[in-house]
């Protein structure tokens, strides 16, 4: 196997991320529906309760964007957004919402085992090993 420089797996990295929310993003076209979008209905089902802030930063998005997106979502019917305690604001999905979570499942699984397919079940697994491990490091788990 060749020796690469850091900076060569970094860019790597991203282009394997580019294609893949492209990918994806293209799949879901069909339901009307981006990998942003897919990613904060999945958020908001996983974690209910959680602030708005909170919902951002699982999803990778600044609360700007994730307002902005979530807007979106609650103008299809998508999202219910709720005073919560205080200032803060809950999200839930509606039926609707849910039943496009569930719609979009199976599409996105799909796609991305598509798009990982040169990769057998170990070197995936060890893949997101290393993914994890970088991750660990970064919030400093890993010292």
């Amino acid at each position: 196997m060749t020796q690469r420089d850091i900076r060569e797996i970094s860019l790597l990295l991203k282009q394997v991320q580019q294609r893949k929310q492209a990918a994806v993003d293209e799949a879901l076209a069909e339901l009307q529906c981006t990998l942003a979008q897919w990613v904060i209905l999945r958020r908001i089902d996983r974690y209910p309760g959680a602030s708005a802030h909170t919902l951002a930063q699982s999803a990778f998005q600044t609360d700007q964007s994730f307002g902005a997106i979530t807007r979106r979502l609650i103008e299809r019917g998508l999202v219910i957004r709720e005073q919560g305690k205080g200032r803060a604001t809950m999200h839930r999905l509606s039926d609707e919402g849910e039943n496009l979570l569930n719609a979009s499942d199976p599409i996105v699984r799909g796609t991305l085992r598509t798009q990982f397919a040169g990769l057998d079940e170990g070197e995936l697994q060890l893949f997101g090993d290393l993914l994890a491990k970088i991750i660990d490091h970064q919030n400093g788990e890993g010292k």
